[in-house]
């Protein structure tokens, strides 16, 4: 599962994570990447054609409300980590 990051500042995108708006079709699929700083995964992950929604937060970890200023020290074991939502019909995990 992945734990909401807090505070940010980054600029709204057209496909960041809305909860009222949910899976946008039954046949969507997520999965999680960590993979370092996820601002900049998740503007990659953005801009891919069937990537209907990301979302950026913490995995792992032994604190239970991870935030930036907790998981930066090193101590907490979560590693930041980007929620992706795709539509498989229009791109595959190995696109």
């Amino acid at each position: 599962d992945l734990t909401n990051s807090s505070g940010s500042s980054a600029p709204a995108a057209k496909k960041r994570y809305d909860p009222s708006r949910g899976l946008l079709n039954s046949n969507h699929q997520k999965v999680h990447f960590a993979a370092g700083c996820f601002w900049s995964v998740q503007l990659r992950f953005d801009r891919v054609a069937g990537v209907t929604m990301t979302r950026v937060g913490y995995t792992q970890g032994s604190a239970p409300n991870p935030t930036y200023d907790t998981v930066k020290t090193g101590k907490s074991g979560h590693a930041e980590a980007v929620e992706v939502t795709y539509d498989p019909s229009l791109v595959t995990l190995s696109e």
